[in-house]
């Protein structure tokens, strides 16, 4: 599950947050939107702001 959660999370160069990366991969396999943001917390993998 890590690996899919990298996996989307570099496909949208870390733009999404937990909620819209658990909304890519509910359309592959089920999986809970706590799991997807642990997971990201953990590797640091959160969204990064954009600076304008």
């Amino acid at each position: 599950m890590e690996r899919r959660i990298g996996e989307r999370c570099r496909e949208n160069n870390f733009r999404y947050g937990y909620r819209k990366i658990t909304a890519l991969l509910n359309q592959e396999v089920h999986v809970n939107q706590k799991v997807v943001q642990l997971v990201m917390q953990k590797c640091g993998w959160q969204c990064r702001e954009t600076v304008s």
